[in-house]
Parts: structure tokens; sequence; C-alpha cells
């Protein structure tokens, strides 16, 4: 994208134009522009009225938007017109896995968009990280300290999932099991999925669940038998307790059922599990 597509009043390049009244450009812009906007959210944004105008005027016009939270910024702090339930970009999240997934989405999604050239998957890698690293400075020089994505009260239970390639998605510990008492066998795959000795592990049977849906790994819908069962492990390896980690070349997240609901990949392909789930553990 080139920089006269492009309109910020704080980078002199992409300014706007000398001899111009700043309020009835920018209302030409949003009136005859097919506009994308980017809210770049922090402390200063919303201190000033000249953005949170801007705001109002995006909504009104019913502009697409894309949100980045910058360095110290939380997700509880987004207030406003827009719609808190969209996802954003944290740049200072610790997730490093999942930040660049989402960079990548935005950049694929503004590509679409506009009908530009993509770019060389070798110069993206090099300028995002490059921009991380500045970020990673600026957090630094202002003493930020890192936050998750998605905080959580420490009150809230979380649930270890992994990424799944076939499904695209962050899913369950799932296995096939044979009948409902097949408690061993499910400890014997957690032991060695984790590498965690089976003495450790406790796994007791919780409910079942017929459903059908859609299977993204087959490309139908398919029924399936879902069991439930509640595992739990007395001393975990301290590498698996942080928030997200990799065993075995299977990358692994703690995740509160609060965070399933927030991610929209996750919504789309396994809600009615998070909801068996929800329903079968708070009941």
């Amino acid at each position: 994208m080139h920089k006269n597509q492009i309109t910020c009043t704080s980078v002199p390049q992409c300014n706007i134009p000398v001899g111009c009244n700043i309020y009835d450009w920018l209302a030409k812009q949003f009136q005859t522009s097919d506009l994308h906007v980017v809210y770049a959210f922090s402390d200063n944004y919303y201190s000033s009225v000249a953005t949170l105008n801007e705001m109002g005027a995006a909504w009104v016009m019913r502009c697409k938007w894309t949100g980045l939270l910058l360095p110290g910024f939380t997700f509880n702090q987004l207030a406003g017109c827009i719609d808190k339930n969209q996802i954003c970009i944290k740049l200072d999240d610790p997730d490093i896995i999942t930040l660049k997934q989402r960079l990548r989405q935005f950049r694929d999604d503004i590509i679409k968009e506009f009908g530009l050239e993509s770019i060389d998957e070798d110069e993206w890698e090099e300028k995002r990280d490059d921009f991380l690293d500045k970020i990673k400075i600026i957090a630094q020089q202002k003493n930020v300290k890192t936050t998750p994505s998605n905080p959580v009260t420490s009150a809230e239970k979380k649930y270890l999932v992994y990424y799944d390639e076939r499904w695209d998605c962050k899913l369950f510990l799932n296995y096939k099991t044979v009948d409902r008492a097949d408690e061993e066998s499910v400890i014997n795959k957690v032991s060695a999925d984790l590498n965690v000795d089976k003495s450790q592990i406790n796994c007791r049977y919780i409910s079942s669940k017929v459903q059908e849906k859609y299977s993204e790994s087959h490309q139908e819908n398919r029924i399936y038998n879902h069991r439930l069962y509640e595992i739990k492990i007395q001393v975990f390896p301290e590498d698996e307790q942080k928030e997200n980690f990799v065993v075995n070349g299977r990358h692994y997240y703690w995740m509160s059922i609060s965070d399933m609901e927030r991610d929209p990949n996750i919504v789309k392909k396994n809600l009615d599990v998070i909801d068996f789930v929800k329903e079968s553990m708070h009941a």
C-alpha cells in the first residue's frame, strides 16, 4: 500500500494536505472514500477529543476497523462506540505465536479488501519482526510490563487446549475411547503427550453428549459421541505451567472458557463443545 493511500495525522508523510481545513478534509474522506480505520488504542488515545470524534464518525459511517492495543493498554480499558467483542491485536501480547498470526490475518485482510499485490513472505517476516522489535523497545522505555492477551481473574478456571493443524483451531485434548469406562486409556495418552508420570494423573468421567457438527478435517458433517473426562495432574512440569508451551512438537495453551468464547475461530469451529464443557463443569 502506498503512503498516499494512508492518512495518519501523526506522521508527516501521511498528514492532511497543507491549506486544508482539518475537519472539512476528514469529513470528505469519510463521505467519499472506502475507508478501513486502524485504531491505535492507548491512554493518550482516549484522552484526545479529536480521536474520539473520529471514532464517532467512523461508527456513524459504519467503517471497517481494526484495533491495535499499544503497550500497556488492556482489553478491559476499551470504551466508546466500538464493538468491544471484535478481536483486536495487542502489540505487547506475550503469546508471540498468536500475535504473529493476527498480524498476518490483518495483512491478508487488507490485501484482499483493497486488491493489493501480495508481499514477499521473507520481506514480510523481516518487516514484521523489525516492527515487533521496535514495539519491545517502546515498551521497555515506558517501563511497561507485558500483559496477557486475554486477562482473566485468578479465580477463573483454566483448561489445557492445543493447536490442531487439521482443524486450524485450538481444541481441548481429545482421544478416541472405546466406552465410558476408558479412564486408563485416557491417562496413558495424556501421560505420553505431556511427558507426565501416570502416577501423577487422576481421571474421572463427567458426562457424554451426541452431537452433529461439521468436521474441518474431513470437510463434512459428522456425528460425534463426545465423552467428557476431567483430568487433574498433581505436579505439572515447570515449563508446562506457562501460559503456552510446546511439548513433543505440539503447542499447548492455558485458556479459560471466556478466553475461548472471545476467540472467533474457536467459536466458529468448536462452540458446541465449549458449551458442553461449560454446562457440564459448571452444573
